[in-house]
């Protein structure tokens, strides 16, 4: 019987080492990012050759943490044919971060935010001179998504080397771990303690 009481304290110190750290950081992860304007859609309609729509908007640690964010981008609706044209500049403090065609621009490279700060994107979404008259007519919606990575993955690599991924995670498994030998520990010296007791 004392066997199966260490046993069982070993199980539920071990779940909360394991559980517990998960689901803190589950939910802190979507609250560290805003964007104001909230929506950042584009509505590319009634846009003749050589038109330009430009937006601007400020992306926001809310945390109390450096990030890295990245930024993706798709097509939510309209016409395809259209999308694949649409040329668009992306800047931040005056720096180009990407210049050319939209659907060449899957993300940009992640970009790092100190914890409470913010920063402002520009983008501009040009329809190119050079479209024919069966373009008039189109229209189509894009949609900007962000993502805070945290401490908890690092910017995307683009030259092959391994993301660094030590992170306070770690640190929540190996207390946990501490915490788990140290019951075993405890009940094995006390378990044994008693049982020389009982054969004295």
């Amino acid at each position: 019987m004392k066997s199966h009481k260490i046993a069982i304290l070993c199980f539920f110190q071990l779940a909360l080492a394991f559980f517990v750290p998960f689901s803190i950081a589950s939910a802190e992860s979507s609250e560290k990012i805003s964007t104001f304007p909230e929506k950042v859609l584009f509505e590319i309609t009634e846009m003749a050759p050589g038109r330009t729509e430009t937006k601007e908007f400020s992306v926001i640690n809310k945390s109390e943490e450096d990030f890295n964010y990245s930024t993706t981008f798709k097509m939510k609706s309209g016409s395809e044919v259209l999308y694949k044209e649409l040329i668009v500049v992306v800047s931040a403090a005056d720096k180009i971060l990407y210049s050319g065609k939209l659907v060449d621009l899957k993300d940009l490279k992640s970009r790092f935010l100190a914890k409470t700060a913010s920063e402002k994107l520009t983008f501009q979404v040009k329809v190119p001179t050079y479209l024919g008259n069966e373009f008039q007519g189109l229209e189509c919606e894009l949609e900007l998504k962000f993502l805070a990575k945290g401490d908890t993955v690092v910017s995307v690599p683009g030259n092959g080397e391994l993301p660094n991924t030590a992170t306070n995670m770690f640190n929540y498994l190996v207390t946990g771990l501490i915490f788990v030998m140290g019951g075993v520990l405890i009940q094995s010296y006390r378990y044994i303690r008693k049982r020389m007791n009982v054969n004295a």
